[in-house]
């Protein structure tokens, strides 16, 4: 394992523990060393969302989804944060992007319907928050 590697390990420990603020420093000394480390922007979107803090959670996650976009844990994150900012719209977007990945099936049993009912829901959500005329 990489020091980085390492060091984010220690950091998530910390997170489970309750020590937000050491797995916070940790996280952002992995970062000043590596700015480009998706792993540990996602786990600082994370430890944002947890605080409350969701413009920082989207940013951070934002930014890990344009180093690795394949990580289907990335797209539910920022959707999920999304949604918490009332950014409805673009959480539908972040879902469907990640239906492309591995995770989407966990997704079917989780809202009991198949892949293509999934597909269709979240394809009306965006057509539907599309539709909605912006505020005067």
């Amino acid at each position: 394992m990489s020091a980085g590697g390492k060091k984010l390990a220690a950091a998530k420990r910390l997170r489970r523990t309750g020590r937000l603020r050491e797995a916070l420093a940790q996280g952002r000394d992995i970062i000043d060393a590596d700015p480009e480390n998706a792993e540990t922007l996602h786990f600082l979107g994370l430890l944002s969302l947890e605080v409350n803090n969701f413009e920082t959670a989207a940013n951070l996650i934002g930014k890990a989804i344009a180093v690795n976009s394949r990580r289907a844990a990335y797209h539910r994150d920022l959707g999920t944060t999304l949604i918490k900012l009332d950014r409805l719209g673009d959480a539908a977007y972040s879902f469907l992007g990640a239906e492309r990945y591995p995770w989407f099936p966990s997704m079917t049993v989780h809202f009991g319907m198949t892949e293509a009912e999934l597909t269709a829901a979240f394809s009306e959500i965006v057509a539907a928050v599309a539709a909605i005329p912006p505020s005067a």
